[in-house]
């Protein structure tokens, strides 16, 4: 049921490894350079991430909240922190380590970017909440973390407003269009804008599901919507214009994958790496820090093409196997540990789609 949903965020995840590696790549081949429009597009993967996470949750929860109780509501909140906060806490104590060893050994870390204050938020995951917001540090990709615990405290109490809204299509569209329009007043380049933009998306996808739920036929096949997303994207890069302008079509990829379930994505092997997107994405930025100074490709820019390629293909082992084995060793059984000190009553569906 819905495999293409969980394959879509491996997608999601490689597009936003791509965006942060891509110009490491292309300075090792410069024919890539081609591509940067391409891989410049690659942070809209957190956008999907968003509003994907947005329907996810309606799918497995939206039924669950027509009677809110406060046990209910820790349940989830314990299920969710089950969910992300394993590998969120796994990849900050690792930079700790790594700050404190480079820190002894001379070698220089920002001190803006490494603090004991912005580590506690971090602890807390409220970093980008305001008040607390100190722009990018420690594991950067973790800002959407606590971002997403924002809304993860507030979707049940706007459960059954959901579950009740009259044309949730347009609500949907207007909420996405709350975010493009404050995109273009800067919102979507200021991390400091996290929650508007999380809050849009996420509540967007959650109306979205209703629209599926309705049975509602998404009016365009998953394919040709993917071509028009990216599309779109590059088009945004190529003329400096924002890229919120792709929600839309995300909203409608995601909508077209939940109607039409069988097809691309759907195999095991995007399935697979559909589960381990979120360790691939907490992890990646890690690897690159490390693999710039062990093998920092400016070393290799006049070397031969095979060296060149290796250095490549290092990248992207080491970055997959940190992700492989973070998902093995730390995410899997951490969550069902944690799971198992809870009562929450979860549907199946739960542990299968579960963002």
């Amino acid at each position: 049921m819905l495999k293409r949903l969980t394959g879509v965020r491996a997608v999601a995840a490689i597009f936003v490894v791509f965006f942060h590696f891509g110009d490491d790549f292309a300075s090792l081949f410069h024919p890539i350079q081609r591509l940067r429009s391409v891989y410049r597009s690659g942070d809209v993967g957190v956008d999907l991430f968003f509003i994907l996470s947005g329907f996810i949750l309606s799918l497995n929860y939206l039924d669950a909240f027509e009677s809110f109780s406060l046990r209910e509501y820790f349940d989830f909140l314990r299920a969710r922190l089950a969910r992300i906060y394993p590998v969120h806490l796994f990849t900050l104590l690792l930079l700790g380590g790594f700050v404190v060893a480079a820190r002894r050994y001379g070698i220089h870390v920002p001190a803006d970017n490494h603090t004991g204050f912005t580590f506690f938020t971090n602890l807390l995951l409220v970093q980008v909440w305001p008040g607390f917001f100190r722009g990018l540090n420690w594991n950067a990709p973790a800002w959407s973390i606590s971002a997403e615990w924002f809304v993860y405290l507030v979707f049940p109490f706007l459960a059954l407003r959901i579950a009740k809204t009259k044309r949730p299509i347009h609500w949907s569209g207007i909420l996405l269009a709350i975010f493009v329009v404050g995109s273009f007043l800067g919102a979507r380049a200021s991390l400091s804008w996290s929650l508007l933009r999380v809050t849009c998306e996420f509540f967007a996808g959650c109306l979205l599901y209703r629209v599926y739920r309705a049975g509602v036929r998404c009016p365009m096949k998953p394919w040709l919507v993917g071509l028009l997303s990216i599309s779109v994207c590059v088009a945004c890069v190529q003329f400096g214009v924002t890229k919120s302008l792709v929600l839309p079509f995300l909203a409608l990829l995601i909508w077209g994958l939940a109607a039409y379930p069988d097809g691309l994505l759907s195999g095991r092997t995007a399935v697979y790496w559909g589960k381990v997107s979120y360790s691939l994405y907490m992890t990646h930025g890690i690897c690159q820090i490390v693999l710039n100074r062990v093998l920092p490709v400016d070393r290799f820019q006049t070397a031969s093409v095979l060296a060149r390629s290796s250095v490549i293909v290092a990248y992207l082992a080491v970055t997959a196997a940190a992700a492989v084995a973070t998902f093995h060793l730390v995410e899997e059984p951490a969550r069902k540990w944690l799971r198992t000190r809870t009562a929450a009553k979860q549907s199946p569906s739960v542990e299968q789609f579960v963002d």
